[in-house]
C-alpha cells in the first residue's frame, strides 16, 4: 500500500468553536483512516482532543488567551513554540479556523499542502484555499477567481453531457446523488 501520510490540522480557537469543528476532523479521518494527523489546539481543548479518537497525536499551542477580553490580537505564545508544536514534515497542513488571524501560521509549517480560508492576495503560501462565506455573498464571481475554481472535469461523473464548465443530466444513469455547486 500507500506509504502513510503525515498531515497537521489547525485549530487554536476556543471551546465552541473546537466543538464546530469536530465534524470537519470527522470528515479527515473518514477521508484518511491510516494517515497519521496531528492536531494542535489551545491547551483548553486538548483533552476533548485526544478523548474524541479522531487524531493520533495532540500538541497545545496558545494563540488566543483563553478569556479573550482585553486581548491585543497578538498570541499569547512565541511563534518558537508555535514551531515546535507542528515540527516535522507534512504532507498535507489544514487551519480549520475560519477567521484569517491564524492562517499565516500556516507558512511556519513544512508541508507539501497548506490548505485553508481566504484570498491568494493574502496568502499566497495556501496551495488550497477556499474563498470565506462572505466573500461569495459579496461577490459571486470571486468563486471563480485564479486558484479557486476546481474545473468539472476534474470529478469523476456519469453524466451524460460533459462541457467545459458544467455537467448536465437526465437522470437516465441514476437518481441517487447530485452534487451541486
Amino acid at each position: 500500500g500507500r506509504q502513510r501520510q503525515r498531515i497537521l490540522v489547525i485549530k487554536l480557537d476556543h471551546f465552541g468553536d473546537f466543538i464546530t469543528g469536530l465534524p470537519a476532523l470527522e470528515q479527515l479521518r473518514l477521508a484518511f483512516p491510516r494517515d497519521h494527523i496531528r492536531l494542535v489546539c489551545g491547551p483548553w481543548n486538548a483533552a476533548l482532543a485526544r478523548e474524541c479518537g479522531l487524531v493520533d497525536e495532540v500538541r497545545s499551542y496558545t494563540y488566543f488567551p483563553e478569556n479573550a477580553i482585553g486581548w491585543n490580537g497578538e498570541p499569547v505564545e512565541t511563534l518558537e513554540q508555535f514551531r515546535t508544536a507542528a515540527s516535522g514534515h507534512y504532507d498535507i497542513a489544514i487551519d480549520l479556523r475560519v477567521d484569517e488571524d491564524t492562517r499565516k501560521l500556516l507558512a511556519e509549517v513544512d508541508a507539501s499542502l497548506r490548505c485553508g480560508i481566504g484570498a491568494r492576495g493574502r496568502f499566497p503560501f495556501l496551495d488550497i484555499i477556499l474563498p470565506p462565506e462572505h466573500e461569495n455573498r459579496a461577490n459571486p464571481a470571486a468563486s471563480s477567481a485564479a486558484g479557486m475554481l476546481i474545473a468539472p472535469d476534474r470529478f469523476r461523473s456519469q453524466m451524460p453531457l460533459r462541457a467545459p464548465f458544467f455537467h448536465e443530466t437526465d437522470f437516465s444513469v441514476t437518481v441517487q446523488q447530485i452534487l451541486v455547486g
